[in-house]
């Protein structure tokens, strides 16, 4: 089972990272994926914390944002030798570890000028760019392949080559022996001229310059038969010839020690005791690994199911403050009928008043505390967040109610079709900031008049342009200017897109995780699933919302039923 490790700064890129995340556990499964590595315990070293991490790490990715180095130019969080993306880079480094930089968010690599010395190696590393786009299927299929091919490098190099066992280097070392019987032959020095061919003078015996391609001497007549020379090198033949026997006998009784099939002796039992011992031991670390690894499980599945249970019991309360609430009200509501009641019988002076069975159902109590304007109000915001498609009429009718319904079921409040005074203020509140980010001069950044393109999907096309430099420079804040007039035109994509680009704030522009809901509020409303995913990831990790995991579960619910499949995985993940 493969380790990956994933390094990144959650202010930086915590969305993003949260869906490579759950690509990843789809991929390589939950429990080969190591994230949140500054998750340390309170009192440890993080160095030896993150070092322990590493010694376990196959992969290491290293999630750069556009904030990756430092919120704002010339202040650089890697400065501070006790960052922790510092430490934990630094670590990769010093162990060689496979380290893929992950370019997200339209992020670059950082230029050696802007590394402290320990992480100017992280410059050279290849990387890879993930678009928070329509492309990021691609793009993290990419990443998905070369992290196989990496990964399946690995365990090949792991593997023993064959031939490097016992039987090759005996085999090596009886070539190594057969080399001095070559050695004691006469040889002629490489740069010595040709010999006359007159008589040849004795010469010495000596061996060649190491890695010297000896030259054949050149033929020479025959020595008289009892010349000294022949008798000198006859003995030193006899004695390589003695030699080579001697040698290759131990080599062979060497070799058939080593490969002799069935092991003898007390040695040789030893051996298969310690290697019995040895199997067992790995048996009972394998055991106590699936051991950790099933509480780790049940672990995880406990804190789950307490914070489901917590979530319930929130909503319960919510449930039981909201149903008090309408019970006072409609005491009121009671309260008043009766009063008009009494002055129906007191005016009237017909024998039989009517009865109040007989009168017509009362009107609800929000629509009764509201004037015509600011139910107007009202249905203009919750048309803007996409949730209703009539008229501002000012009439509480079947349509309006469904799109309180809708509303309250976004927010996780019961879905009573009548609005209480918090859902009140946060609607309002939400239809005027969405509103606020609709809203557009007449003229775009590089002064192209809005009237001169019309229709939300030629606008939006314009915007997705700009957005990824195609055809043009890119440029976000032109992308978000033609994003925004296309949303108001009930584009839906651009929702998503201009909240994703609000997310992550761009050149005078900072990140508004809140404003990036309220667009992904309208994309969802329009049935956007990747909006209603990445609503899920604010409320998981509390990015500019408070963390509820039962919302998040809902809206991963949402984006799952419409085939999403990194939502599939977030459920999967979090018991649902």
């Amino acid at each position: 089972m493969p380790r990956i490790t994933i390094s990144y700064r959650r202010e930086d890129s915590g969305v993003i990272t949260g869906r490579i995340f759950d690509r990843l556990v789809a991929r390589y499964g939950r429990d080969s994926i190591f994230r949140d590595i500054d998750n340390i315990p309170l009192g440890v070293d993080f160095r030896q914390h993150i070092n322990h991490v590493l010694d376990q790490s196959d992969i290491v990715l290293a999630i750069v944002g556009p904030q990756w180095i430092g919120p704002r130019r010339g202040q650089s969080r890697l400065a501070n030798e006790a960052d922790p993306v510092r430490v934990e880079i630094e670590a990769v480094l010093r162990r060689d570890v496979p380290l893929i930089p992950v370019l997200v968010l339209r992020a670059s690599m950082p230029q050696i000028t802007q590394l402290p010395d320990s992480l100017r190696d992280f410059a050279y590393r290849n990387g890879i760019q993930v678009d928070s786009g329509q492309d990021f299927d691609q793009h993290i299929g990419r990443l998905i392949r070369a992290m196989d091919t990496m990964i399946e490098s690995s365990a090949t190099d792991k593997r023993p080559a064959s031939g490097t066992g016992f039987g090759a280097q005996i085999h090596l070392t009886v070539d190594a022996l057969q080399e001095p019987t070559e050695l004691l032959a006469p040889a002629v020095p490489v740069s010595a001229p040709p010999a006359p061919v007159a008589a040849p003078a004795p010469r010495p015996v000596a061996p060649p310059p190491p890695a010297v391609v000896r030259e054949p001497a050149a033929p020479h007549p025959a020595p008289a038969p009892h010349s000294p020379a022949v008798r000198g090198g006859g003995h030193r033949a006899l004695i390589a010839a003695i030699a080579g026997l001697a040698i290759g006998a131990a080599v062979a009784y060497g070799v058939s020690v080593v490969l002799r099939p069935v092991p003898s002796g007390d040695a040789d039992r030893e051996i298969v005791g310690l290697r019995a011992d040895l199997a067992s031991a790995r048996k009972q670390a394998a055991e106590a690994q699936d051991a950790r690894d099933s509480a780790n499980r049940q672990a995880t599945l406990t804190s789950g199911r307490l914070a489901d249970a917590e979530a319930r019991a929130d909503k319960a309360e919510a449930d039981l403050a909201s149903a008090k609430k309408t019970e006072g009200a409609q005491q009121t509501q009671i309260d008043q009928l009766t009063a008009q009641l009494n002055a129906l019988r007191g005016a009237s002076a017909a024998p039989a008043a009517a009865s109040p069975a007989a009168a017509p159902p009362p009107a609800s109590a929000a629509e009764m505390e509201l004037t015509t304007d600011q139910k107007r109000e009202l249905q203009r915001a919750l048309r803007v967040l996409g949730l209703y498609q009539g008229d501002a009429d000012g009439g509480f009718g079947a349509g309006t109610q469904e799109a309180i319904r809708q509303f309250q079921s976004f927010a996780g409040t019961p879905q009573t079709g009548t609005l209480t005074a918090s859902e009140h203020k946060m609607l309002l509140s939400m239809g005027q900031g969405l509103s606020a980010l609709l809203d557009q001069p007449a003229t775009s950044p590089e002064g192209v008049a809005a009237a001169s393109i019309k229709g939300g999907d030629q606008r939006y096309a314009r915007a997705w342009n700009y957005d990824n430099g195609k055809g043009v420079r890119a440029d976000p804040a032109e992308a978000a200017y033609w994003y925004a007039l296309a949303a108001s035109d009930g584009n839906a994509k651009a929702y998503t897109n201009l909240g994703t680009l609000v997310a992550q704030g761009w050149a005078g522009t900072k990140p508004d995780p809140a404003g990036a809901r309220l667009l992904w509020w309208g994309a969802s409303a329009r049935g956007e699933a990747i909006a209603m995913y990445d609503l899920g990831v604010l409320y998981e990790r509390g990015i500019g919302v408070t963390a509820d995991t039962g919302l998040a579960r809902a809206w991963y619910q949402r984006a799952a039923d419409h085939n999403h499949p990194d939502a599939r995985a977030a459920l999967k993940r979090l018991g649902g």
